[in-house]
């Protein structure tokens, strides 16, 4: 059952996990799990490890936010804005994606196996080391982007923008390609499929 903040439960929420990363008393992490956040403006917030298990935040503004190692598993993201955010190591797997803006974002080693990205905009965004398997990437804009050393096995590539991005050392086996822009992308080394 997804849980509604005002705006004061919110804030008291963001200043309790504030003080624990700075390890200072009354501090606590923040634990939005099941949260309906839809529209909420966060920002260059930063909160990393905070848990947004199955949250909603359809139409979010985090534009610039810290939400390394954070867990969005099964949350609702679509058409959020999380241009310039760092994702690394933050689980996304199985969470919708669909049309959200993650421009030049930092997603390095994130996982986003089973997640929803179709029509997403990565452009320039860092994807090295992620999990991508069984993706939807449909339509998606990863132009310029770094994907060097990620899995995409079995994802769903179809239609996709590449253009000129890195796939060095990507594990492409079983993606669907078909209609994808691949021009001037570096290829990897291990044969596609």
């Amino acid at each position: 059952m997804d849980k509604t903040y005002t705006i004061d439960d919110l804030r008291d929420v963001l200043e309790k996990h504030h003080k624990w990363l700075l390890g200072e008393v009354g501090g606590d992490p923040a634990n939005l799990q099941d949260a309906n956040l839809r529209d909420v403006k966060l920002q260059n917030a930063n909160l990393k490890s905070a848990i947004f298990r199955s949250a909603n935040l359809q139409n979010a503004n985090l534009q610039g936010a810290n939400l390394q190692d954070v867990n969005f598993r099964d949350g609702n993201l679509q058409d959020a804005n999380l241009r310039e955010v760092n994702l690394q190591n933050a689980n996304l797997s199985d969470a919708n994606l669909r049309d959200v803006n993650l421009q030049e974002a930092n997603l390095r080693s994130v996982n986003l196996q089973n997640a929803n990205l179709q029509g997403a905009n990565l452009r320039g965004t860092n994807l090295q080391d992620a999990n991508l398997k069984n993706a939807n990437l449909r339509d998606a804009n990863l132009q310029n982007a770094n994907i060097q050393n990620a899995d995409l096995g079995h994802a769903n590539l179809q239609e996709a923008n590449l253009q000129d991005a890195n796939l060095q050392g990507a594990n492409l086996e079983g993606a669907n390609l078909q209609d994808a822009n691949l021009k001037d992308a570096t290829a990897p080394r291990a044969q596609n499929h």
